[in-house]
């Protein structure tokens, strides 16, 4: 067996020992959770799951039902030409306006490189949110409320 350099072995070994502690100290911060406090943690952990699950299989069929439709209307010869434009307030656009408007979205959405379907998903206005809602709803219902619980983190450095 041939004998170990300690140059090479030298810095990896500093990296493990460093890796186990925190040269800048450490401190006791809060991390948010969400539980609930009737039941077990192993159960209330499963309950806090299956709303994520829910919410992140609303996200995904919205955004594929979004990406279906946006796909087929950029295959028409005018598209987003049967849409209502709409401002913040949800007030119908001045046809001036929204023909602008119009032709932003399309040359955003179907001009240029074609789009792969997670890049046209991101445009999707309410996906997210609506996901987000569905998955406050679902944890309501079933009692989770955020509580959050101490955790030793490592300090970063300050100067």
């Amino acid at each position: 067996m041939p004998p170990v350099s300690i140059i090479r072995t030298g810095p990896m070994l500093a990296c493990v020992l460093f890796a186990g502690c925190c040269p800048f100290g450490s401190e006791i911060r809060s991390r948010p959770t969400f539980v609930n406090p009737q039941v077990s943690p192993a159960a209330s952990r499963a309950l806090v799951a299956e709303c994520d699950r829910q919410g992140a299989q609303l996200r995904s069929e919205r955004e594929r039902a979004f990406v279906a439709t946006t796909r087929a209307e950029c295959a028409l010869p005018a598209p987003f030409a049967d849409y209502a434009m709409v401002n913040a307030q949800g007030q119908t656009l001045p046809p001036a306006e929204a023909a602008e408007r119009r032709a932003s979205h399309v040359q955003r959405v179907c001009a240029g490189a074609p789009r792969t379907d997670k890049e046209l998903a991101a445009l999707c206005p309410d996906c997210r949110a609506r996901a987000d809602d569905q998955v406050a709803q679902c944890r309501a219902e079933k009692g989770i409320v955020r509580s959050s619980r101490p955790v030793r983190m490592c300090s970063m450095i300050r100067f």
